[in-house]
């Protein structure tokens, strides 16, 4: 060692210099004895005896702490320099140098590894009550048998003592793994603020970023408290649901929403990973019997490919080169895509490793892998990979993971995916000149909503920091609300629909009120384009009133509805009310030995997790997102969340809704879907509701109604009306409606039975007060007992009814009711359909849409 470096510290003789700091400096040494090499911190002596006593405070806490998972303080001690730490040496670094050898971030089965060993690390933690507020990519080292290890103690506080050698209101670690309390310094942290953190710092080892970066710190720490974490799907798109459920509930805003203990953290990691080996071994039986299938038309002359990479190997030249040319690539490398033809399909595990054979490592889409493995009725053009495009100023990111120079235009207009935003892109720090902008707006094609004021400042200084200003806005639309009955309270109140749904009630609540309906407003893209208001059809009371309720009058002379049993108010996806039976389940729906069974409503407070199974006569309410699991319900399905990419396929007799993106299969009455449908199947006997549809197929009985379809890559997405469902759908929901129908005659039975035995002892008791009660009293009586009696009517047609639908379900499973007929039916692309959406009525001839169109209307009359 030099003059300016110590020749031995303690016992230890220094043996190199590892690192440097304002603080004081890191050092490879080995005890006098011998041994291993071991890292000793000395922090200099600056006479501040807060950053002094938090040091010493560090060297007690690992030298009480015993895990594997949690780095090791071997001394503790002073020099002459300062005091000192003598600490176990990991040699292969940390996380973040891991993160960089690896082109910036982690495979995701590694980074769940890292993530479940320092989780275990946690609960030592939390057993000796301590809260380590640091934890982040630097903070993790990995040991020679490749475990992660927990370092740094610097900042750890007792979660029972206050925040004693923290100045008050002030944050203490780094601001952009911070949970929100922390960064709040509202000083309530425990072992959920650490979970946050671990986290965060697992979404930086999936994306190689941090989850929240502003200009600078105080932005950073306003971001992580005011803004909705990042979804780590729209960065790694190939992402595994349970990957992305660990990540959002780790980093819940509210702590009662995260793990509650670092147990339960590490048991839900190590979920994911089984599941991740079990869809592995499922994969490669899958890939032998698709290979094994596969013809090699394709161009291989008929071999038979053995694995998903050396399969290829076994083409000879030839072969091999028209098979990997079968995948074309954009000469910009931002774009892959393959072309089929009608009924042509093209096996996953071959296109994943043709991708790995051309080098495509970024960008890749599983939804449109899965996609080409299915025939379509069309040719098709399938969009595999999608890189980032560049912006002036800013470089993007090719298929193959490199970087991609900026664009020398100084000014770029970039819309969002419905046309109701655009960005000015331009040089960050730069203005651009008013002639250029001009230009950008011209060649873009904006026409409405632009914002004047910031067209008239944008060449002004400041210049942005980020070269990206809000342009042009559209106007949302309003949609509009038919005539119908609200949910309100126990007063008579209307509340909103979360806090009033699925409430238990008793005989004789009132639990709705009658509405009349409102007009929606229409509203207007950046293009122009309008985006109309979706047609509403108002029903009458009647027919909205369920099982278990009643329509009456309340005191104000309001019509409203009553609870006509006790249970619980269920408002369903088509509009009815009715007082029902559940089954609720606190939280997620994980996996089962015999799944969940059951001819209640079954309600999911949580999400369903990947291999769980709902067999339902009656509807399925998720209030979570819906994994890779199977869902077969006779009645309604409701899914709050996301339907993720899965093999599992939904299936529901009645109404699906979902207020979230959907992934993968889903077959219903009639289906509804608030957000994106991506590279899956949709079927349906009656008619099918979206918002945006790419890639896969959209087929109904009835009509189809999409306000945007198709993308900006040409993906080709087909859209089906009129056309009935395949025999074995139809079969599948055949039976579960008559499941459903045995279901409702049974408790039919049994509610007209106790209805029966009721009258009887009503008018026995009727005899026995006649003449013994007011005139008045007994009247009362008998108008009761009339009501009863009519109720026990009503029971026994309905029973009698259901008889016979059972009947006819038996004696014809495929006559399965359909809600639309092919003559009636229509496609309405209502907003935009973009070059490659193919638009069919019945038998007729697909219309193959080769330039993008606004407002599309087919019927079989025109």
């Amino acid at each position: 060692m030099s003059d300016n470096h110590p020749q031995s510290i303690g016992r230890y003789q220094i043996v190199e210099i590892l690192g440097q700091g304002g603080m004081g400096s890191v050092y490879r040494g080995v005890h006098e004895n011998g041994g291993a090499d071991v890292a000793i911190k000395i922090m200099k002596g600056t006479g501040n005896v807060q950053e002094e006593q938090r040091f010493l405070a560090e060297g007690r806490v690992l030298q009480d702490i015993h895990h594997k998972h949690v780095i090791r303080c071997l001394d503790l001690g002073e020099c002459d320099d300062g005091l000192y730490m003598v600490l176990d040496l990991y040699s292969k670094g940390d996380v973040r140098g891991l993160m960089e050898a690896n082109g910036g971030h982690i495979p995701e089965r590694l980074a769940l590894e890292i993530t479940r060993d320092i989780a275990s690390g946690l609960q030592a933690l939390e057993d000796a009550q301590l809260v380590h507020r640091d934890i982040k990519p630097d903070n993790i080292f990995i040991s020679d048998e490749n475990f992660a290890v927990l370092a740094d103690f610097g900042v750890v506080r007792n979660m029972e003592e206050s925040q004693r050698m923290t100045q008050a209101g002030m944050p203490v670690g780094t601001v952009a793994y911070m949970a929100p309390e922390q960064a709040e310094a509202m000083g309530k942290v425990d072992c959920r603020t650490d979970i946050y953190a671990v986290g965060a710092t697992l979404f930086a080892m999936l994306t190689g970023r941090p989850p929240f970066l502003g200009e600078n710190p105080m932005m950073t720490m306003l971001m992580v408290v005011n803004e909705l974490f990042p979804d780590v799907r729209k960065m790694v798109p190939g992402c595994h649901s349970g990957t992305v459920q660990l990540v959002n509930k780790a980093t819940s805003k509210k702590r009662d929403d995260r793990y509650q203990s670092a147990a339960e953290f590490v048991e839900a990691i190590q979920g994911v990973l089984n599941s991740l080996d079990d869809e592995a071994s499922q994969r490669t039986e899958t890939n032998k019997t698709e290979v094994m299938k596969t013809d090699l038309a394709l161009g291989s002359e008929g071999s038979q490919i053995v694995s998903d990479k050396a399969m290829l190997d076994q083409l000879d030249p030839a072969a091999l080169a028209r098979v990997v040319q079968r995948v074309r690539i954009k000469e910009d490398g931002l774009t892959a895509w393959i072309n089929l033809a009608p009924e042509a399909s093209f096996p996953s595990v071959l296109l994943r490793a043709i991708l790995d054979r051309r080098g495509v490592t970024y960008g890749i889409r599983e939804g449109s892998l899965l996609d080409a493995s299915r025939p379509s009725s069309g040719s098709r053009r399938v969009v595999l990979a999608a890189g980032d495009p560049p912006s002036p100023g800013c470089a993007g990111k090719d298929i193959f993971g490199q970087q991609v120079p900026p664009l020398r235009d100084p000014a770029q207009i970039s819309l969002n995916e419905d046309l109701t935003e655009a960005w000015l892109l331009t040089v960050p720090m730069q203005n651009p000149s008013r002639e250029q902008v001009q230009e950008a707006i011209k060649d873009s094609g904006i026409r409405f909503g632009i914002k004047r004021d910031v067209l008239k400042n944008i060449c002004e200084p400041p210049a942005s920091q980020t070269g990206r200003t809000l342009m042009a806005q559209g106007t949302p639309m309003k949609e509009a609300r038919p005539d119908g009955f609200v949910l309100c309270d126990e007063q008579g109140r209307e509340v909103t629909h979360e806090k009033a749904n699925l409430r238990a009630v008793h005989h004789g609540d009132i639990i709705a009120i009658w509405t009349e309906g409102e007009p929606g407003l229409a509203g207007m893209d950046v293009m122009g384009n309008p985006i109309p208001v979706p047609e509403v059809v108002s029903e009458n009371m009647d027919s909205l009133a369920g099982e278990g309720t009643e329509v009456g009058r309340d005191k104000k002379g309001r019509m409203v509805l009553r609870a006509a049993k006790g249970g619980h108010v269920q408002f369903r996806v088509d509009g009815v009310i009715r007082v029902v039976r559940l089954i609720e389940i606190d939280g997620d729906l994980g996996i089962t030995e015999d799944g969940l069974n059951s001819d209640d409503v079954v309600v999911v407070k949580g999400s369903v997790r990947s291999g769980a199974r709902i067999s339902c006569s009656n509807d399925v309410v998720i209030e979570g997102d819906l994994e890779d699991a199977s869902i077969d319900a006779g009645g309604s399905i409701e899914v709050h969340g996301d339907i993720q990419m899965g093999l599992a396929p939904v299936v529901g007799v009645d109404a699906i809704m979902v207020q979230g993106n959907v992934q993968r299969k889903v077959v219903a009455g009639n289906l509804r879907v608030d957000g994106k449908v991506e590279h899956c199947e949709l079927v349906a006997t009656g008619d099918i509701t979206v918002k945006h549809a790419i890639g896969g197929s959209i087929t109904a009985g009835g009509s189809v109604r999409v306000a945007y379809a198709g993308d900006e890559f040409g993906t080709a997405t087909e859209l089906w009306a009129g056309r009935s469902e395949s025999y074995e759908d139809e079969a599948r929901m055949a039976q579960l409606a008559e499941r459903r129908l045995a279901a409702e005659r049974e408790r039919m039975v049994k509610e007209c039975q106790i209805l029966e035995k009721k009258l009887a002892d009503e008018e026995r008791r009727s005899v026995r007060i006649q003449g013994a009660v007011k005139k008045d009293t007994f009247e009362r009586h008998q108008r009761m007992l009339e009501r009863m009696e009519k109720r026990w009517i009503e029971a026994e047609a309905m029973r009698e009814s259901s008889r016979q639908q059972l009947s006819e379900q038996r004696r014809d499973v495929t006559k399965l009711g359909r809600k639309a007929h092919a003559e009636d039916c229509e496609i309405i692309i209502s907003v935009l359909a973009r070059s490659g959406v193919s638009a069919r009525l019945a038998d007729a001839d697909p219309m193959l849409i080769r330039e993008d169109r606004p407002k599309l209307h087919l019927r079989l009359d025109e």
